[in-house]
């Protein structure tokens, strides 16, 4: 970016560190009643900040007045004003602010214009696909997802659990994690923010119902974007039921004598013969 006040140019880079090589929001704040000289005029691309390099002139200097009006006032876009006027690329969009945007204004402009343009591209993959894992009857299970942002911009994603068959001897309860707003239902949630080529981790939390032994049921999370819903993914995780053991019967060696004690701490309490058996897990004697 380039400015000429009354004749004195000033030049001002952006700094990267690469090349931007997708659309992207670029803005400029320049803000001379910042104390500090290099928060005067601050870069950022898709709402993140940028490193500005000055190339001719300085920066200005505090509380100095910028004068966009008539007479000998020009900004350039682009190239230097000898006439070279080129980006490399297009701009397809361009405007003035009337104040200077604090970062989190920055970030939503960035936002709502990346969300509104129709060059972005936008994917999402959801896993794991087809984890295992064995759980008894209980509460309090969680199966972590990973929700991969493969768009060009930050994006958004419902977040969308079922179930598999429906009547499932599991329940989902909720759905938590980083940046992710619980929905209603309970099987439903939002993960917001998440940056272009980032990962977002979901955790479904859910109960295991008493079934069938050695039943599978799966259960699965959908991610959606928000700008298209037409772009979605799902991953699943297959959970078997594990019936809990039953309670085995004691094993122990002692021999009947005289006295009500029979060994072990049990106690006799019926009499007759001396034959013991195992009923329902209890030691009891026949009589």
């Amino acid at each position: 970016m380039q400015w000429t006040d009354q004749g004195s140019w000033s030049n001002y880079a952006l700094n990267t560190g690469c090349p931007i090589t997708s659309a992207s929001v670029v803005h400029w704040v320049i803000d001379t009643n910042e104390p500090t000289a290099a928060d005067r005029v601050r870069a950022y691309i898709n709402g993140t900040p940028a490193t500005v390099t000055v190339t001719a002139g300085s920066l200005p200097t505090e509380n100095a007045t910028i004068d966009l009006g008539s007479g000998d006032r020009h900004m350039y876009l682009g190239g230097p004003h000898s006439g070279i006027r080129t980006t490399n690329a297009r701009i397809w969009y361009a405007a003035f602010y009337q104040g200077a945007l604090t970062s989190s204004e920055v970030a939503t402009n960035a936002s709502a214009l990346n969300s509104a343009d129709d060059n972005n591209t936008y994917a999402v993959a959801v896993t794991p696909d087809g984890a295992a894992v064995q759980k008894e009857q209980g509460t309090g299970y969680s199966q972590d997802f990973i929700i991969t942002n493969n768009s060009s911009v930050s994006e958004d994603f419902d977040l969308l659990g079922r179930l598999a068959p429906v009547s499932s001897f599991i329940t989902i309860d909720s759905i938590t994690g980083t940046s992710v707003t619980q929905g209603s239902p309970v099987d439903s949630a939002r993960v917001t923010g998440t940056a272009a080529s980032g990962v977002a981790t979901a955790t479904v939390w859910y109960s295991v119902a008493i079934s069938t032994a050695g039943r599978v049921d799966t259960l699965f999370l959908k991610g959606r974007s928000i700008s298209d819903n037409a772009v979605s993914d799902e991953g699943w995780a297959e959970i078997q039921l594990l019936c809990q053991p039953a309670s085995l019967p004691f094993s122990d060696a002692f021999n009947r004598t005289n006295s009500s004690t029979v060994g072990n701490c049990w106690l006799e309490t019926e009499s007759g013969s001396d034959d013991a058996q195992i009923s329902t897990n209890r030691l009891v004697f026949v009589t």
